[in-house]
């Protein structure tokens, strides 16, 4: 299937150009991308377009793709320690389980350099097309796509912020003000 996360994180891997990878990513394939809902303090700048929701997949997809292979190195070495308390190893299993963990690492490093290249050009790419994002700090994707900025937190009111906390948990409440 054309556009899944690992195929999307492997094509700009393998030194596929940006434009090539997102002509590749199917908007159509659902990913775990949850986005909080807009909030009251959250100022709307607009809905990204396709093509920023595919920068956005990419984005999102070499992410996911980085720490899969950080768990992964993880777990490699948490059984090659059990099985040296164990007393079943080898020096050829250290020898073969240390290249492996130094291969996943330099592709945990390399999935993390394209991902924050790819997560700066996102992101200037919304301030391009959202002029009023430049120079605010605080710029945010919420659900349905939408691009928010925030105004100073210190602002928000206490009951805005359980609205929020409850729509994160899912649940949906709006809470009558007097």
């Amino acid at each position: 299937m054309q556009g899944t996360t690992k195929e999307t994180a492997t094509a700009v891997v393998t030194g596929m150009n940006l434009l090539q990878a997102m002509a590749l990513v199917d908007l159509s394939v659902a990913r775990d991308m949850k986005y909080v809902p807009v909030s009251v303090t959250d100022r709307l700048a607009g809905v990204m377009n396709e093509d920023m929701q595919r920068l956005d997949c990419i984005r999102y997809d070499l992410h996911t793709e980085a720490t899969s292979v950080q768990e992964n190195a993880k777990n490699i070495r948490n059984e090659h320690r059990n099985a040296h308390l164990q007393g079943e190893v080898s020096p050829e299993v250290c020898d073969a389980n240390a290249k492996e963990v130094a291969m996943l690492r330099e592709k945990f490093e390399e999935l993390t350099r394209q991902h924050s290249h790819v997560a700066d050009a996102f992101w200037a790419m919304l301030k391009l097309q959202f002029p009023p994002l430049e120079g605010e700090e605080m710029v945010a994707i919420r659900e349905g796509n939408r691009v928010v900025w925030a105004e100073d937190d210190s602002k928000a009111s206490p009951l805005s912020e359980i609205e929020d906390i409850l729509a994160e948990l899912g649940m949906s409440a709006q809470i009558i003000r007097l």
